[in-house]
């Protein structure tokens, strides 16, 4: 089945010059299945902890749900195979399936229940940090 053109732009979309993306890190296009999803929540960004332990290690693979730069073993995305492309979708259509650890089943009677896991730090942050407007004054 060929990858929706919409998706391999985003993937290989390069990121904005200003941004603090995680070193070797891949887009995230969606947590689960979000062409077959019947329930669908709106996140800014993945946690770094998505792609790098405690220590600030790209995690390996038994504790990886993402795909990187080093599992695809490639460099970059811009000009990426097909392949390694439809790779990180992948990556982000298993993600719940891919090592769940700290997983919670979505709430009874949810549209899509069986077939998706939440997990909890996603769901109720345990801190909220506050945002702060700054305005550029130039």
């Amino acid at each position: 089945m060929a990858l929706p053109d919409y998706l391999v732009a985003r993937v290989q979309r390069p990121p904005p010059a200003d941004s603090c993306i995680v070193s070797g890190s891949t887009p995230v296009v969606a947590f689960g299945n979000a062409r077959t999803a019947a329930v669908a929540t709106l996140g800014l960004n993945p946690s770094r902890v998505e792609f790098l332990d405690r220590a600030g290690n790209e995690l390996p693979e038994p504790r990886r749900r993402l795909e990187t730069l080093r599992s695809l073993a490639i460099t970059g995305l811009l000009d990426a195979p097909e392949a390694a492309v439809a790779q990180v979708i992948a990556g982000c259509d298993a993600y719940f399936q891919r090592n769940p650890t700290g997983v919670v089943p979505p709430p009874r009677g949810a549209p899509g229940a069986p077939g998706g896991l939440l997990r909890r730090r996603h769901c109720l942050p345990p801190r909220p940090r506050p945002v702060v407007y700054r305005p550029h004054l130039g």
